[in-house]
Protein backbone atom coordinates (compact mmCIF):
# COMPACT_ATOMS: atom_id res chain seq x y z
CA UNK A 1 0.00 0.00 0.00
CA UNK A 2 1.17 3.55 -1.08
CA UNK A 3 1.45 6.33 1.09
CA UNK A 4 -0.02 9.92 -0.71
CA UNK A 5 1.06 12.97 0.65
CA UNK A 6 -1.64 15.28 -0.65
CA UNK A 7 0.21 18.39 0.65
CA UNK A 8 2.63 17.63 -2.32
CA UNK A 9 -0.35 17.44 -4.93
CA UNK A 10 -2.35 19.51 -7.20
CA UNK A 11 -5.53 20.47 -6.37
CA UNK A 12 -8.18 17.82 -7.39
CA UNK A 13 -10.05 20.37 -9.75
CA UNK A 14 -6.60 21.71 -11.44
CA UNK A 15 -7.71 22.04 -15.12
CA UNK A 16 -4.09 20.16 -16.31
CA UNK A 17 -4.96 17.21 -14.81
CA UNK A 18 -5.62 14.15 -17.02
CA UNK A 19 -7.30 11.15 -16.01
CA UNK A 20 -7.09 7.22 -17.87
CA UNK A 21 -9.61 5.07 -16.74
CA UNK A 22 -8.92 1.46 -15.52
CA UNK A 23 -11.86 -0.85 -15.86
CA UNK A 24 -12.72 -4.13 -13.47
CA UNK A 25 -15.10 -6.31 -13.92
CA UNK A 26 -15.76 -9.12 -10.70
CA UNK A 27 -17.83 -11.68 -9.51
CA UNK A 28 -17.29 -13.43 -6.43
CA UNK A 29 -12.98 -12.69 -5.28
CA UNK A 30 -11.89 -9.34 -4.41
CA UNK A 31 -10.37 -6.34 -6.55
CA UNK A 32 -7.73 -4.70 -4.66
CA UNK A 33 -5.57 -2.33 -6.22
CA UNK A 34 -2.71 0.58 -5.16
CA UNK A 35 -3.13 2.35 -8.16
CA UNK A 36 0.37 3.81 -7.37
CA UNK A 37 2.71 0.45 -7.96
CA UNK A 38 0.09 -0.56 -10.63
CA UNK A 39 -0.70 2.29 -12.74
CA UNK A 40 1.85 4.63 -12.04
CA UNK A 41 -0.38 7.28 -10.35
CA UNK A 42 -2.75 8.43 -8.10
CA UNK A 43 -6.68 8.12 -8.23
CA UNK A 44 -9.21 10.66 -8.67
CA UNK A 45 -12.74 9.24 -9.07
CA UNK A 46 -13.90 5.80 -8.30
CA UNK A 47 -17.26 4.07 -9.40
CA UNK A 48 -18.01 0.88 -8.16
CA UNK A 49 -20.99 -0.34 -9.00
CA UNK A 50 -22.41 -3.89 -7.49
CA UNK A 51 -24.77 -5.97 -10.17
CA UNK A 52 -25.90 -8.54 -7.05
CA UNK A 53 -29.52 -8.68 -7.29
CA UNK A 54 -29.68 -10.42 -4.00
CA UNK A 55 -26.37 -9.17 -1.70
CA UNK A 56 -24.52 -5.84 -0.86
CA UNK A 57 -20.70 -5.54 -1.25
CA UNK A 58 -18.66 -3.32 1.02
CA UNK A 59 -15.47 -1.77 -0.10
CA UNK A 60 -12.88 0.66 1.48
CA UNK A 61 -10.22 3.01 0.43
CA UNK A 62 -7.36 4.65 1.82
CA UNK A 63 -5.63 2.19 3.84
CA UNK A 64 -6.34 -1.57 4.35
CA UNK A 65 -7.58 -0.74 8.44
CA UNK A 66 -9.72 1.78 7.47
CA UNK A 67 -13.89 1.09 8.20
CA UNK A 68 -15.89 -1.00 5.27
CA UNK A 69 -18.19 0.82 3.43
CA UNK A 70 -21.96 -1.16 2.18
CA UNK A 71 -22.98 -0.58 -1.53
CA UNK A 72 -26.57 -2.18 -1.63
CA UNK A 73 -27.64 -4.67 -4.13
CA UNK A 74 -27.91 -3.05 -7.68
CA UNK A 75 -27.10 -0.04 -6.93
CA UNK A 76 -23.29 2.30 -7.00
CA UNK A 77 -21.00 4.35 -5.33
CA UNK A 78 -19.10 7.38 -6.58
CA UNK A 79 -16.31 8.54 -4.98
CA UNK A 80 -15.17 11.59 -6.83
CA UNK A 81 -12.38 14.18 -6.83
CA UNK A 82 -10.35 12.51 -3.77
CA UNK A 83 -6.37 11.83 -4.26
CA UNK A 84 -5.66 8.05 -2.92
CA UNK A 85 -3.92 4.81 -3.87
CA UNK A 86 -5.52 1.96 -2.08
CA UNK A 87 -9.54 0.18 -2.75
CA UNK A 88 -10.51 -2.94 -1.83
CA UNK A 89 -13.96 -3.95 -2.97
CA UNK A 90 -15.20 -6.92 -1.54
CA UNK A 91 -18.38 -8.53 -3.05
CA UNK A 92 -20.52 -11.42 -1.59
CA UNK A 93 -18.70 -14.46 -1.98
CA UNK A 94 -21.64 -16.32 -3.22
CA UNK A 95 -23.36 -14.12 -5.84
CA UNK A 96 -20.90 -11.27 -6.53
CA UNK A 97 -20.81 -9.44 -9.51
CA UNK A 98 -20.23 -5.76 -10.30
CA UNK A 99 -17.52 -3.88 -11.75
CA UNK A 100 -14.52 -1.05 -10.67
CA UNK A 101 -13.59 2.27 -12.25
CA UNK A 102 -10.77 4.25 -11.03
CA UNK A 103 -9.51 7.12 -12.71
CA UNK A 104 -6.11 7.55 -12.31
CA UNK A 105 -3.76 10.26 -13.14
CA UNK A 106 -0.08 9.84 -13.68
CA UNK A 107 2.48 10.75 -10.68
CA UNK A 108 3.75 13.77 -12.89
CA UNK A 109 0.94 15.27 -13.81
CA UNK A 110 -0.68 15.26 -10.17
CA UNK A 111 2.07 16.50 -8.03
CA UNK A 112 3.02 20.25 -7.34
CA UNK A 113 5.89 22.10 -9.69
Amino acid sequence: MSYVDISRLKGVQDPTLRANTRKFLFTTAQELHDSLQEFGGYYLNIRIKNNDIINSLTYRTDQPGAPLITVDPLSDETILLSWGSFIQVIPNAVTGSGSLEIDVVPIDQARLS
